[in-house]
């Protein structure tokens, strides 16, 4: 959903191919067809009604060589969560509320109701599916030609970035958790695992929570401002965790209050704008100190240093 007219090409994950434009009248195309189209039939009111619905929207095809047909699964849903990952981070930047009062995620991009494993003839490997929850109303949202090849420009650039980073393997794990959170139609879950995506983006197990939200808060436009909101966000988790109901209003107030908490540690995490060389550099770089004053404090104390060694 969401990526008509918007994906297209092959892509590589790891060793797993994405093929996005899929020739459906290919042998392979009309075997996996024909053997989904079956395997609803025979599973009658077993299968969602909605599947029924959606086997008119693009295919994404994996290629992967694996040990067994849950292996090639799981290996392929990784592949395309990152691949949608980079999307959703792009095509979600500036969505800051739900278009209607209808339950629905923040991502505008989900993965298939209906997933399926084939042999390379396309001839279904086992009769089991994997579903992906999916409602009537989700529907396609109407871009432009501009609009689609400024978002494509993004895509590929961010693309090339995280190419390039010394931590490239977490930031494709950023990818997915990233994917995997705001793709809850429950947004309390949104909320809670944008919080799990902080953590594991910027720290360990022995980093406080105070340190998280220093560093998050510090790359923003406002770290004062962005540090209160942390401190908040912190504090609904806690009441959450601890059994305090949220109403549904609050819930996307949170969801979208996380994502936008963590947009900026996010950018600079998957761009590296400082060239730095370890991901601790990038924390080391955060845990300076926002006021001025005592920055500069601190580089006079370094210059005096390093001044003082040099002799």
């Amino acid at each position: 959903m969401g990526a008509q007219h918007l994906i297209s090409g092959r892509r590589k994950w790891d060793k797993v191919w994405i093929a996005f434009d899929v020739d459906k009248s290919s042998a392979f195309a009309r075997k996996a067809l024909a053997d989904r189209i079956t395997q609803l039939k025979t599973r009658g009111k077993n299968v969602p009604t909605v599947i029924e619905q959606v086997e008119e929207l693009p295919w994404a095809v994996c290629s992967i060589r694996s040990i067994n047909m849950v292996d090639a699964f799981e290996r392929a849903e990784y592949a395309i969560t990152k691949e949608l990952g980079l999307y959703s981070i792009v095509t979600s930047r500036k969505k800051e509320q739900l278009s209607s009062l209808a339950e629905r995620p923040i991502n505008t991009m989900l993965l298939a109701p209906h997933m399926t494993v084939h042999n390379p003839s396309g001839t279904i490997s086992n009769n089991i599916f994997w579903y992906n929850r999916w409602d009537l109303y989700l529907n396609q949202p109407g871009r432009t030609q501009d609009e689609i090849t400024r978002i494509r420009g993004k895509f590929d650039r961010l693309r090339r970035k995280i190419r390039r980073l010394p931590w490239r393997d977490k930031a494709e794990q950023v990818l997915i958790r990233y994917y995997n959170a705001f793709a809850h139609f429950d947004l309390e879950k949104s909320f809670l695992d944008g919080c799990k995506l902080l953590e594991f983006i910027e720290g360990d197990e022995g980093t406080k929570g105070d340190t998280l939200i220093k560093r998050a808060a510090f790359l923003s436009s406002n770290p004062t401002l962005s540090k209160e909101i942390g401190m908040h966000l912190r504090h609904r988790r806690n009441l959450i965790s601890h059994g305090r109901s949220i109403n549904d209003a609050s819930n996307e107030t949170l969801a979208f209050q996380m994502k936008s908490f963590v947009g900026p540690l996010l950018e600079t995490f998957l761009t590296n704008p400082f060239s730095f060389q370890k991901g601790k550099d990038l924390w080391d770089f955060c845990d300076l100190p926002v006021d001025k004053t005592e920055r500069d404090k601190q580089a006079k104390l370094l210059a005096t240093a390093q001044k003082f060694r040099d002799r």
